[in-house]
């Protein structure tokens, strides 16, 4: 990414977006469960997915609104990046 690229983003979710749009495929996020021995990836376009659907589940279903406080407590899964994202 060039720095003119780089002052173009303004939030974590424009570089998100763009960095999914561009490399989408590639691997973003790897999670390993040590109590079952599973293993999740997700790819800068599942992780941009997840968090998409999980914040439109907080503006249509709980009515979140820009602004609103929203209170987390979460655990090292892997939903807490999405969950994270998703409020951001």
């Amino acid at each position: 990414m060039d720095s003119a690229e780089q002052h173009h983003h303004r939030t974590i979710t424009d570089l998100l977006t763009t960095r999914s749009r561009q490399e989408g495929h590639r691997p973003l996020v790897t999670y390993y469960d040590d109590i079952t021995g599973t293993r999740t990836e997700l790819s800068y376009a599942t992780l941009d997915n997840w968090a998409a659907k999980t914040a439109n589940l907080l503006v249509e279903e709980l009515d979140v609104g820009h602004g609103d406080t929203v209170g987390l407590d979460l655990d090292g899964h892997w939903t807490a990046a999405v969950i994270m994202l998703a409020c951001w």
